[in-house]
């Protein structure tokens, strides 16, 4: 009877080797993959809170919904008009909260790899509970409640309607480091990635939306209907507000920098659940 013929060492360690190496190339498609899946995940929040804010212009003369509403939050108010109760409230790469008070006493902002939360707003207005996300809705499109000149901000940039100019270009709700912000076109990106309140040496609140929570871009849901993933230096692209002097290629001197999720956070809950 013949023997078997035995592998060598070296035929294994070619073996082995050739494994790794396949190996090596797969795990960055892999997680290349992943990435993509959950950035699609979250663009699907967007464009799902992109359709609620129609809903609620529908029933409140083309006027986008007001930051609160006696202790209910915007979140709040736009589950009211949500097809899908299920539609997270978390980016599904940003659901830790950083660590309660750090950076503000109330609450905490986010990064691109953390949520933010607070119970008790900035303006004294207590909150239903503590309310997670990691969504801005763009202040120049929202109801103003009968105020002239909220935080000092110019009435004549207001989008007093939805459909009062560029819909397609209007943003309305994206990726965010606080529950809100009003860009301007002379906002400025830092030397540093923009970390919760911190601008990283940025002017203005386009640093709030300017944070690489995906590959170097932002989820946007828009005045049209429309959601899109947004490279971060066409946001200046966008008509945040009436008259916003737009730029592409806008130039951000910190793109190189990769962020991490931070040390020290806590779970936000179930991904998509309220708190």
């Amino acid at each position: 009877m013949r023997r078997q013929r035995a592998f060598t060492l070296i035929e294994l360690l070619v073996v082995i080797s050739i494994i790794s190496l396949l190996i090596a190339l797969l795990l960055p498609a892999m997680g290349r993959a992943k990435d993509e899946a959950l950035t699609i995940q979250c663009l699907s929040n967007t464009r799902g809170y992109g359709v609620s804010i129609h809903a609620f212009a529908a029933d409140h003369n083309g006027q986008g919904p007001p930051l609160w509403v006696g202790e209910r939050h915007w979140l709040d108010i736009l589950k009211d008009y949500q097809s899908d109760t299920t539609l997270g409230t978390t980016c599904p790469v940003a659901t830790d909260i950083l660590p309660e008070g750090v950076i503000q006493g109330v609450g905490s902002w986010g990064s691109s790899r953390n949520a933010w939360s607070f119970r008790v707003n900035t303006y004294g207005v207590k909150a239903e509970r503590e309310i997670v996300g990691s969504y801005g809705i763009n202040i120049w499109a929202q109801d103003w409640a009968g105020q002239v000149s909220p935080w000092g901000m110019d009435p004549n940039k207001h989008w007093e309607r939805l459909d009062n100019g560029p819909v397609s270009e209007i943003p309305l709700i994206a990726d965010a480091v606080w529950h809100n912000g009003g860009p301007s076109d002379t906002d400025t990106a830092g030397q540093v990635e923009p970390l919760g309140r911190n601008r990283g040496g940025g002017i203005g609140q386009m640093n709030r939306f300017l944070i690489n929570r995906h590959n170097l871009r932002i989820n946007v849901a828009l005045a049209d209907g429309s959601a899109r993933t947004t490279p971060l230096t066409e946001l200046w692209a966008l008509r945040w507000h009436k008259g916003f002097r737009t730029q592409h290629n806008a130039g951000i001197p910190w793109v190189n920098h990769r962020p991490t999720k931070l040390p020290g956070g806590r779970p936000g809950g179930r991904q998509g659940g309220r708190r």
